[in-house]
């Protein structure tokens, strides 16, 4: 079974704090040293410092009102590492106008791991309740259990008593792929929860896939072969498969010609409803190249896939500022491609 990735990963108890700073830049010193203190090689302090301030004075990493995400690249560190800071009174952090910042996390850490620890904060900090949380919580380990717990769906306890239309659905979902002889189960789980009913039932050759925005609200569960993080926020039935057999389907996970079961509802609904059973190359093909059995380039990171896809669902289901608006990606050698680009307005997301 896939290693979940979760926050604890990165962040200890320790670097949750209180910042009683008034300076933005005070309040990221101090997340600097608790870093410092425990990263295994030895950091230049003034370095990771200077490598942050510049960071933040290229862009203001002010993510959303109250929440500030500072971070840099520091080729140094073997694994990156978290920090957070809680302010009672709030930070001034672009200029004095705006909503003080409550909320700094800090990440530090070699490339290829940032942006999944980012991918990770936005998906949780898109869930509106631990948002308010998060800014509420009155301690510092209120915060890390926030940010590194899994957490049940919005208004239902957690239990692993799902609804009865759920289990259900699974089971005819079940049956019939073992019946029609089907490789894997695509499990959508945003729409109850809790998954851990999974575990009474045998699955006989069939693996299960489980499908979710966030991995880490879930605990292990042993009939689950693999977890996959998808941005489908606010898609509906048919758009989530669509976007979830890209992953599938690009990343080589499920085969050009294998028969898939799928078992999905709506996101937070608390009910799996739909069963849809798809033959990959006849529904799917436009994701295979026409020549070959290559999936994605090597060079395309899933995470980068997945952020691009999660901002590009955003725009097109929200717009800027409430209208409809268009947008261009550049997947490419950043570096070049940043030296032509100019940012025209503040970046929202």
């Amino acid at each position: 079974m896939q290693k979940q990735q979760r926050l604890d990963e990165y962040l200890k108890p320790h670097r949750s704090v209180s910042l009683t700073e008034a300076d933005k830049f005070r309040a990221v010193s101090k997340l600097i040293d608790l870093i410092c203190a425990d990263a295994e090689s030895g950091l230049d302090r003034e370095d990771v410092f200077e490598a942050v301030r510049q960071r933040e004075e290229t862009l203001s990493t002010r993510v959303a009102p109250g929440v500030a995400i500072p971070h840099a690249r520091i080729d140094a560190m073997d694994n990156s590492m978290v920090a957070v800071g809680r302010s009672g009174e709030g930070l001034i952090w672009d200029n004095a106008e705006s909503e003080p910042v409550k909320l700094v996390i800090l990440i530090l850490g070699p490339a290829n791991q940032h942006l999944q620890i980012l991918s990770r904060l936005a998906t949780r900090l898109s869930n509106q309740k631990l948002y308010k949380e998060l800014l509420s919580a009155d301690s510092p380990r209120k915060i890390y259990d926030l940010l590194t717990l899994p957490y049940p769906m919005a208004g239902r306890k957690p239990g692993p008593e799902p609804d009865e239309c759920s289990v259900l659905c699974f089971e005819h979902a079940l049956k019939m792929a073992l019946k029609m002889d089907a490789a894997t189960i695509v499990l959508h789980a945003d729409a109850v929860g809790d998954i851990a009913f999974l575990d009474k039932y045998r699955l006989g050759k069939c693996r299960l896939i489980v499908i979710t925005r966030d991995i880490s609200r879930y605990p292990s569960c042993r009939q689950v072969d693999r977890f996959i993080s998808v941005p489908f926020h606010g898609l509906n039935r048919s758009s989530q498969m669509d976007v979830a057999f890209l992953f599938l389907v690009s990343q080589g996970i499920v085969d050009r010609e294998e028969l898939v079961v799928s078992v999905c509802g709506m996101p937070e609904s608390g009910i799996l409803d739909t069963i849809m059973v798809t033959n990959t190359s006849r529904e799917y093909h436009r994701f295979y190249p026409d020549r070959g059995d290559e999936n994605l380039p090597a060079d395309i990171e899933p995470q980068v896939l997945s952020r691009v896809l999660q901002v590009a669902s955003n725009l097109a289901g929200e717009g800027r500022e409430g209208k409809p608006v268009g947008t261009m990606f550049v997947l490419g050698d950043y570096s070049r491609v940043a030296e032509k680009c100019r940012q025209m307005v503040i970046n929202p997301f």
